[in-house]
């Protein structure tokens, strides 16, 4: 990813100078490039993340909410994380999740919130697991509790 973007950054670059101008048709917009690396130095952009940050762990579904108005007991009504979808080989994949199932608890915390955060918030909260820790979660699917134990990984990087 960040090849792409430094590659991206540069030929803005070159644009805003009009070095692009002597390119015929056929190679119109377009730079050979052999060696992304040279361009990172030139802009002075790295081209790998700092090996000093630690990788986060996530889940693997694409983050939504919903509000139950009448969740099983002992669930409040409330609204609660939603999988819109499960990224096929994440951790959640792995552990049995399906498109929309609702998370009602995480080790035994509840989920639920009643504001607009509450993707940010839970996101946040699960990449404070550490990687290959054993997380258990309760999930609503359909009107079935089902406990899903999820082994944490890191979160893939694009690089």
């Amino acid at each position: 990813m960040k090849k792409i973007t430094c590659f991206i950054v540069f030929l803005m670059l070159l644009s805003l100078a009009g070095f692009c101008e002597n390119l015929n048709a056929e190679t119109a917009g377009t730079v050979p490039v052999n060696d992304a690396s040279t361009y990172c130095r030139l802009l002075h952009i790295p081209e790998k993340a700092p090996a000093d940050i630690p990788p986060k762990s996530y889940l693997g579904i694409y983050l939504g909410s919903q509000k139950i108005s009448k969740p099983p007991s002992p669930y409040p009504a409330s609204t609660y994380i939603h999988a819109v979808g499960v990224i096929k080989g994440s951790p959640a994949d792995v552990a049995g999740f399906k498109k929309d199932d609702v998370i009602l608890s995480v080790n035994d915390q509840r989920t639920c919130r009643d504001n607009e955060e509450i993707t940010e918030a839970f996101k946040n909260e699960f990449e404070k697991f550490p990687i290959g820790a054993g997380v258990q979660l309760k999930v609503l699917r359909g009107n079935e509790i089902l406990t899903l134990t999820v082994k944490t990984a890191g979160r893939p990087s694009h690089q």
